[in-house]
């Protein structure tokens, strides 16, 4: 599922290109489908490592996981869109929605535990820095798109997943394997490549670096 949340980047590329006229050279998809490929060595989705297949439960998660492709992949584009307006007011609408949203699906489908309090000093600590790691995630990916064209910050942010497997090593002590090697170091890859586009166009000309890296602008 996660491959498929985190393939923002292709639909991302596709929508910008018609919506707000980027430039989507032939580098930036073939680095995007790569790093597509990388992704998918890191998750190992069951259905394409022989594991098992379809059912009807898998079926349904896979539905709400292409939902939150497209989901995510439109918000990157609007934010990019409204990118003049000021930071804060998307923020304090994202929330305001956000809150209303969360309150209709609890009264809808919840438990009717919406409003307990956590207990315990851990548990408060870690919903505290979940919501400070939300809130200022979401800080960057607005003024990120605010400075910098849909596309590219669309792959920057599907490396999440690669960090979240080096954090999991770090704080849990969940040993990677192989493959997720491999394919973190294809999503790294990719992104260095797509970060150095925004240097190597501001080398000038008669530079050797941009001659022999100038390949990445293509």
């Amino acid at each position: 599922m996660l491959v498929i949340v985190y393939a923002s980047p292709i639909l991302v590329a596709l929508m910008a290109r018609i919506s707000l006229g980027e430039e989507c050279g032939a580098v930036l998809v073939i680095v995007t489908f790569t790093t597509l490929g990388g992704l998918v060595l890191v998750a190992k989705p069951p259905i394409f490592m022989g594991d098992s297949s379809f059912d009807g439960d898998t079926l349904i998660g896979t539905s709400y996981a292409a939902a939150a492709l497209i989901c995510s992949s439109i918000i990157v584009i609007i934010t990019r869109k409204i990118r003049k307006l000021d930071f804060s007011i998307m923020l304090i609408v994202f929330g305001v929605i956000g809150v209303v949203q969360a309150a209709g699906f609890e009264l809808a489908w919840g438990t009717g535990r919406f409003f307990d309090i956590p207990r315990g000093l851990e548990k408060s600590l870690l919903i505290g820095g979940l919501a400070a790691c939300a809130f200022f995630g979401q800080v960057a990916i607005v003024l990120a798109l605010k400075s910098e064209e849909a596309g590219p910050v669309a792959l920057l942010r599907s490396c999440e997943v690669v960090f979240g497997y080096f954090l999991q090593y770090i704080f849990l002590n969940v040993v990677p394997d192989v493959l997720s090697g491999v394919g973190a170091t294809i999503v790294i890859t990719g992104v260095v490549i797509v970060a150095s586009r925004k240097w190597i166009k501001m080398l000038p000309q008669e530079s050797k670096m941009r001659r022999v890296m100038g390949w990445v602008l293509y």
